[in-house]
């Protein structure tokens, strides 16, 4: 063979072993192409979207359970047009409230039905599915409700707003052991979400530690953090059920000076939550919260007409 036709067969050589490589290389899996891509990330608590055996492990998006709340909610959207949003309909909305809770849960399907009744004005409905989201909190399903709204809220933008679901973390806090708390909490991306579930669990804890409950509050309204009941959690929790051996005065020496604003319009949430505190005060112990009123009068909001006087003329 002459020299010319042997450089012709090597080069033709190589070409095929290097299209017989490209082959080869094309047809591996990305997992055995590149191993480090393939292994997922460690983190702190994944999210479940399925109850399994006792795993946190998030599921992939082709998971049998994920496929059925998508078809249940093309069928709840369905039968909640059908119902209609006449308010005459409150029985049927009721049962179909509870029951695309149960079959939703807290998860991204459930969030988009909730839309979906806002967009179609199913006022009634709105209010009644939020009811049993709260109950499905405190129920023995709250722990997997729980990780559903993790993984509702982590693809959202951290410092954007989204008040339903600020509104359903502050009841997940609301109804969370105090030994998952933390974790949840941590697991929240959302900014406000994360606040939410702060306050939500600050309701619990205003029970057995008033104080440190107090003193979270306070450490929220001075946070640059926006969030739906972020204004009014102070006076909210003094709304509730207070403890009966609540010391009042120390609960109150918490609280920053007044503002001195005599226009309640113009009120700080902590000029309101101390009106609130005072309110029930003069209703546990009138005599001492009048002796404490007259001793220190700086210490109650300016208002044109006092709110220990106002609560005492409601009654």
């Amino acid at each position: 063979m002459t020299t010319l036709q042997k450089s012709i067969l090597a080069t033709a050589a190589l070409l095929l072993l290097g299209v017989g490589v490209h082959q080869l290389s094309s047809s591996a899996s990305p997992a055995q192409s590149n191993p480090v891509a393939a292994t997922p990330l460690p983190g702190k608590w994944r999210p479940r979207k399925e109850a399994s055996s006792g795993t946190n492990k998030c599921r992939a998006p082709s998971d049998p359970r994920a496929e059925e709340r998508r078809r249940s909610l093309a069928n709840l959207k369905r039968r909640w047009l059908a119902v209609g949003n006449n308010n005459a309909r409150t029985d049927d909305q009721d049962a179909l409230a509870r029951e695309s809770v149960e079959l939703l849960s807290c998860s991204p399907e459930a969030y988009k039905l909730r839309n979906f009744l806002i967009d179609h004005e199913f006022g009634y409905g709105v209010v009644m599915m939020d009811d049993q989201i709260e109950a499905l909190f405190s129920s023995p399903r709250g722990q997997e409700a729980r990780q559903f709204l993790v993984s509702t809220v982590e693809p959202l933008k951290p410092d954007k707003q989204y008040p339903a679901l600020e509104e359903w973390s502050g009841l997940a806090g609301a109804g969370s052991p105090a030994e998952e708390f933390d974790e949840f909490h941590a697991s929240l991306k959302n900014r406000g979400c994360a606040q939410e579930a702060l306050l939500g669990r600050n309701f619990a804890v205003f029970q057995s530690d008033p104080e440190a409950a107090v003193r979270t509050a306070l450490r929220v309204l001075e946070s640059g953090v926006h969030s739906l009941s972020k204004g009014d959690h102070l006076s909210r929790l003094f709304m509730r059920s207070l403890p009966e051996d609540l010391d009042y005065p120390a609960i109150e020496q918490l609280l920053p000076p007044v503002s001195g604003n005599r226009d309640i319009s113009e009120w700080t949430p902590t000029d309101w939550g101390r009106y609130q505190l005072f309110l029930n005060w003069t209703k546990a112990d009138p005599a001492v919260a009048a002796r404490f009123k007259s001793e220190h009068p700086e210490r109650l909001p300016e208002h044109d007409r006092d709110p220990i006087d106002d609560s005492e003329e409601d009654e």
